[in-house]
């Protein structure tokens, strides 16, 4: 230990992992799932993503809540990915007290490094694009998605193009948020 570093035996920490290794996506439920949401993503996660839930870790929050449905933000990875990585750590008595997609941790640090309100965050690489909206520290968007090929400028508009309904939300939801860029690779 650094002489005058702060004392966190037994802190847990965040595990960011790549999100190459996780699925995101959104998914409409009906409204009525809301009571047992946990229960019922456990028993659809095999018809929303590849993976089996009792070989999956998986999260999930509500974005949206209309009359009759809601809509979800849904994380999962498959549990024999990660259990290497927990095994390795608890063998060393690092308690992982949970774990993030590293575009939601950039995302999250972002925001709270722009003191909060609301925040555009997007990430553009050669795979495609990431783009969320956080307000008053909570995710309210996420969108992701691949970029047509072709030059640099007609790629840009593209996704201005895809950003663009994400901008208007965060104008619904009280003005014109912080943008931040991260991995801008168009």
């Amino acid at each position: 230990r650094l002489a005058g570093a702060p004392k966190a035996d037994g802190a847990g920490v965040t595990l960011v992992v790549p999100k190459e290794w996780v699925i995101v996506k959104s998914a409409p439920l009906p409204l009525a799932a809301r009571e047992t949401l946990a229960d019922v993503v456990s028993y659809e996660l095999d018809r929303l993503t590849p993976l089996a839930a009792e070989r999956a870790y998986f999260d999930f929050r509500i974005m949206a809540e209309e009359a009759n449905r809601i809509e979800i933000l849904l994380a999962a990875m498959a549990a024999d990915r990660l259990d290497p990585y927990l095994e390795a750590l608890e063998a060393r008595k690092i308690r992982v007290a949970g774990v993030t997609v590293g575009f939601f941790a950039q995302g999250s640090l972002g925001h709270h490094l722009q003191g909060g309100g609301q925040t555009l965050f997007a990430e553009i690489d050669k795979e495609g694009y990431r783009v969320g909206l956080i307000r008053n520290g909570r995710w309210k968007a996420y969108r992701a998605g691949n970029l047509p090929a072709g030059d640099e400028p007609s790629r840009l508009r593209a996704f201005a193009e895809r950003i663009e309904p994400l901008v208007a939300q965060a104008k619904r939801g009280g003005g014109t948020p912080d943008a931040l860029l991260w991995n801008a690779v168009p």
